[in-house]
């Protein structure tokens, strides 16, 4: 039975790791969210840059694929943060990388924090979208909606069309199938 599942930095280690691969594990999704250790302090994640990286290296010494999920757009966060967080995930070169834009659900610190900005209003439910291309995204920080979506396009395209990146694609490409969902994912990609 293969199998893939989310998980902390800080909870895994070599032997965990090995043991996962062992058991028929082929995929780890981390919650990243950012390359900027303060950022990570505000989201209050109880996790390091340091943590992060180790977590990345050991995970690809067990031969487990990587999802790492970034935000960007989160409270405090400038335009600097954001390109740190680019910038670490192409460090990082994870298997796969998601990127979004800080949404404030319900229950969170992310709505917590917007909550006591004042971000939050009645009709804030219609704009709990920001994945699925929404008609209105609140910024969470001082950097306008329009820029983070290019922001967002930005991530993707340069972390997805990096020359090394797409070498690394085309070679993991053992079968028909393999090449069907790139392609797939090429597509998805090019309508961002």
């Amino acid at each position: 039975i293969n199998w893939k599942c989310e998980t902390r930095v800080n909870l895994v280690d070599q032997e965990l790791l090995n043991l996962m691969k062992k058991a028929g594990c082929y995929m780890i999704c981390y919650g990243i969210e950012s390359g900027n250790q303060k950022i990570l302090d505000i989201l209050k994640k109880g996790i390091t840059l340091e943590q992060i990286e180790k977590a990345i290296i050991i995970t690809k010494k067990a031969k487990i694929k990587i999802l790492g999920y970034f935000m960007i757009g989160i409270p405090q966060e400038t335009e600097k943060n954001i390109k740190e967080t680019i910038n670490f995930a192409k460090k990082l070169n994870p298997d796969y990388a998601q990127f979004s834009i800080a949404t404030a659900y319900p229950g969170t610190e992310l709505y917590q924090i917007a909550e006591k900005q004042g971000k939050i209003t009645k009709d804030f439910s219609d704009s709990f979208y920001a994945l699925t291309r929404q008609k209105k995204i609140i910024s969470l920080c001082d950097i306008k909606s329009k820029v983070l979506q290019k922001y967002l396009k930005k991530a993707y395209y340069s972390f997805y069309f990096r020359p090394s990146y797409i070498i690394q694609r085309i070679y993991k490409i053992k079968s028909f199938n393999d090449l069907i969902y790139n392609l797939k994912g090429l597509k998805a990609l090019l309508r961002i």
